[in-house]
Protein backbone atom coordinates (compact mmCIF):
# COMPACT_ATOMS: atom_id res chain seq x y z
CA UNK A 1 0.00 0.00 0.00
CA UNK A 2 1.16 3.28 -0.68
CA UNK A 3 0.95 6.03 1.49
CA UNK A 4 -1.68 8.87 0.58
CA UNK A 5 1.09 11.92 -0.10
CA UNK A 6 1.95 14.13 -3.22
CA UNK A 7 5.55 12.30 -3.36
CA UNK A 8 4.58 9.19 -1.40
CA UNK A 9 6.83 7.06 -3.18
CA UNK A 10 9.68 7.64 -5.84
CA UNK A 11 13.07 6.07 -7.63
CA UNK A 12 16.17 8.49 -7.96
CA UNK A 13 20.16 7.88 -8.33
CA UNK A 14 20.10 10.18 -4.73
CA UNK A 15 17.94 11.51 -1.95
CA UNK A 16 18.68 14.73 -3.51
CA UNK A 17 17.88 13.81 -6.65
CA UNK A 18 15.29 14.38 -9.00
CA UNK A 19 13.09 11.17 -8.90
CA UNK A 20 13.43 9.06 -11.87
CA UNK A 21 10.12 8.07 -11.34
CA UNK A 22 7.50 9.67 -8.81
CA UNK A 23 4.05 8.43 -7.25
CA UNK A 24 1.42 11.54 -6.23
CA UNK A 25 -0.92 9.04 -4.57
CA UNK A 26 -2.77 12.21 -3.01
CA UNK A 27 -4.29 13.63 -6.73
CA UNK A 28 -3.70 9.91 -8.55
CA UNK A 29 -0.56 11.03 -10.55
CA UNK A 30 2.86 9.55 -12.00
CA UNK A 31 5.67 11.80 -13.11
CA UNK A 32 9.08 10.85 -14.96
CA UNK A 33 11.63 13.32 -14.06
CA UNK A 34 9.97 15.12 -11.71
CA UNK A 35 8.48 15.07 -8.09
CA UNK A 36 5.35 17.09 -8.74
CA UNK A 37 3.34 15.69 -12.35
CA UNK A 38 0.94 18.25 -13.14
CA UNK A 39 -1.52 15.74 -14.75
CA UNK A 40 -2.58 12.04 -13.98
CA UNK A 41 1.18 11.20 -16.53
CA UNK A 42 3.09 13.96 -16.81
CA UNK A 43 6.73 13.52 -18.10
CA UNK A 44 9.95 16.23 -17.77
CA UNK A 45 13.16 15.05 -19.20
CA UNK A 46 16.00 15.52 -21.33
CA UNK A 47 16.08 15.88 -25.02
CA UNK A 48 16.87 12.54 -26.73
CA UNK A 49 17.93 12.06 -30.48
CA UNK A 50 16.47 9.81 -32.35
CA UNK A 51 17.02 8.91 -36.47
CA UNK A 52 17.91 12.68 -36.22
CA UNK A 53 14.94 14.13 -34.67
CA UNK A 54 15.23 15.86 -30.99
CA UNK A 55 12.34 14.43 -28.81
CA UNK A 56 11.52 13.91 -24.78
CA UNK A 57 9.64 10.16 -25.32
CA UNK A 58 9.86 7.43 -27.78
CA UNK A 59 7.74 4.68 -28.21
CA UNK A 60 9.42 1.95 -30.53
CA UNK A 61 7.74 -1.42 -31.60
CA UNK A 62 9.58 -3.77 -32.92
CA UNK A 63 7.09 -5.95 -34.41
CA UNK A 64 7.04 -6.71 -38.02
CA UNK A 65 3.04 -7.18 -38.37
CA UNK A 66 1.80 -4.42 -35.56
CA UNK A 67 2.81 -0.57 -36.72
CA UNK A 68 3.64 1.47 -33.67
CA UNK A 69 0.71 3.51 -32.04
CA UNK A 70 -0.73 5.78 -29.22
CA UNK A 71 -4.49 5.69 -29.07
CA UNK A 72 -6.29 8.44 -26.94
CA UNK A 73 -9.38 7.32 -26.27
CA UNK A 74 -12.62 8.36 -24.14
CA UNK A 75 -14.81 5.50 -22.71
CA UNK A 76 -17.15 7.81 -20.69
CA UNK A 77 -20.13 7.89 -23.72
CA UNK A 78 -20.23 11.63 -23.80
CA UNK A 79 -19.44 13.73 -26.60
CA UNK A 80 -15.82 14.76 -25.35
CA UNK A 81 -13.06 14.86 -27.85
CA UNK A 82 -10.03 12.86 -27.84
CA UNK A 83 -7.16 15.65 -28.64
CA UNK A 84 -3.27 16.14 -28.86
CA UNK A 85 -1.87 19.87 -27.66
CA UNK A 86 1.03 21.61 -28.70
CA UNK A 87 1.70 24.34 -26.52
CA UNK A 88 4.98 26.61 -26.77
CA UNK A 89 5.87 28.81 -24.16
CA UNK A 90 4.29 31.86 -25.55
CA UNK A 91 0.65 29.46 -24.19
CA UNK A 92 -0.07 29.41 -28.50
CA UNK A 93 -1.96 25.95 -28.71
CA UNK A 94 -2.68 24.10 -31.56
CA UNK A 95 -5.27 20.66 -31.30
CA UNK A 96 -5.45 17.57 -33.39
CA UNK A 97 -7.79 15.64 -32.70
CA UNK A 98 -11.46 14.41 -33.11
CA UNK A 99 -15.04 16.83 -32.41
CA UNK A 100 -12.24 19.77 -30.91
CA UNK A 101 -13.75 23.13 -31.10
CA UNK A 102 -17.70 21.14 -31.48
CA UNK A 103 -17.64 18.82 -29.48
CA UNK A 104 -20.63 17.63 -31.10
CA UNK A 105 -20.02 13.67 -31.48
CA UNK A 106 -19.59 13.97 -35.06
CA UNK A 107 -16.52 12.02 -35.58
CA UNK A 108 -14.64 14.94 -37.38
CA UNK A 109 -11.07 14.81 -37.50
CA UNK A 110 -9.58 18.59 -36.55
CA UNK A 111 -6.63 20.78 -36.39
CA UNK A 112 -7.29 24.07 -35.14
CA UNK A 113 -5.65 26.63 -33.28
CA UNK A 114 -6.91 26.74 -29.76
CA UNK A 115 -7.05 30.69 -29.22
CA UNK A 116 -9.50 31.01 -32.10
CA UNK A 117 -12.14 29.43 -29.93
CA UNK A 118 -11.85 25.78 -32.41
CA UNK A 119 -13.47 27.99 -35.34
CA UNK A 120 -10.72 27.83 -37.87
CA UNK A 121 -8.43 25.28 -39.09
CA UNK A 122 -8.72 21.96 -40.91
CA UNK A 123 -11.94 19.32 -40.76
CA UNK A 124 -12.06 15.91 -41.98
CA UNK A 125 -15.61 13.71 -41.73
CA UNK A 126 -15.72 10.02 -43.00
CA UNK A 127 -19.23 9.29 -44.59
CA UNK A 128 -20.68 9.12 -48.10
CA UNK A 129 -19.47 11.45 -49.44
CA UNK A 130 -16.41 12.17 -47.44
CA UNK A 131 -15.71 15.80 -46.91
CA UNK A 132 -12.98 18.40 -45.66
CA UNK A 133 -13.11 21.99 -44.59
CA UNK A 134 -10.57 24.59 -44.04
CA UNK A 135 -11.82 27.94 -42.03
CA UNK A 136 -14.51 25.30 -40.63
CA UNK A 137 -15.40 22.67 -37.90
CA UNK A 138 -18.38 21.40 -39.73
CA UNK A 139 -18.00 20.88 -43.41
CA UNK A 140 -21.08 21.09 -45.51
CA UNK A 141 -22.34 18.15 -48.16
CA UNK A 142 -19.81 19.36 -50.68
CA UNK A 143 -16.16 17.56 -50.99
CA UNK A 144 -14.77 21.04 -50.02
CA UNK A 145 -16.03 23.81 -48.10
CA UNK A 146 -13.37 26.70 -47.69
CA UNK A 147 -14.48 29.50 -45.69
CA UNK A 148 -12.73 32.90 -44.24
CA UNK A 149 -12.62 33.54 -40.60
CA UNK A 150 -15.77 36.23 -40.71
CA UNK A 151 -14.99 39.54 -40.54
CA UNK A 152 -11.24 38.80 -40.61
CA UNK A 153 -10.79 40.91 -44.22
CA UNK A 154 -9.69 38.07 -46.24
CA UNK A 155 -11.45 36.20 -49.25
CA UNK A 156 -12.34 32.80 -48.85
CA UNK A 157 -9.80 31.34 -52.13
CA UNK A 158 -8.68 28.94 -53.42
CA UNK A 159 -4.64 29.54 -54.97
CA UNK A 160 -3.15 27.33 -57.53
CA UNK A 161 0.78 27.95 -57.85
CA UNK A 162 4.16 27.12 -57.42
CA UNK A 163 6.22 28.03 -54.56
CA UNK A 164 9.22 28.94 -56.67
CA UNK A 165 10.09 29.89 -59.62
CA UNK A 166 7.56 32.63 -61.74
CA UNK A 167 4.77 34.19 -59.37
CA UNK A 168 1.89 32.83 -62.14
CA UNK A 169 -0.86 32.27 -59.88
CA UNK A 170 -4.22 31.28 -60.02
CA UNK A 171 -6.84 32.13 -57.67
CA UNK A 172 -10.53 31.68 -57.38
CA UNK A 173 -12.78 32.11 -54.45
CA UNK A 174 -15.39 35.15 -52.90
CA UNK A 175 -13.57 38.58 -52.97
CA UNK A 176 -14.63 40.26 -49.97
CA UNK A 177 -13.90 44.04 -50.97
CA UNK A 178 -16.77 43.42 -54.21
CA UNK A 179 -19.89 41.88 -52.42
CA UNK A 180 -18.41 38.31 -51.35
CA UNK A 181 -18.75 37.59 -55.80
CA UNK A 182 -17.04 34.77 -56.92
CA UNK A 183 -14.18 35.14 -59.06
CA UNK A 184 -10.84 33.53 -61.06
CA UNK A 185 -8.01 35.74 -61.40
CA UNK A 186 -4.43 35.36 -62.33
Amino acid sequence: TIPSAVNAYSFATANTATPILSIDSTNSRVGIGTSSPNAGFYILGGIASIAGQTTQAVFENNSASTPPGIMIRNTSGSSAQGRVMFTNSNDITWNIGTDIGTNNNTDTFQIHDADLGGGAGVAIRGGSPPRMGIGTTTPNSNSLTVYAESNSGVSAAIEFGANTGPTNRWTMGNDQNDAFKFKIAS
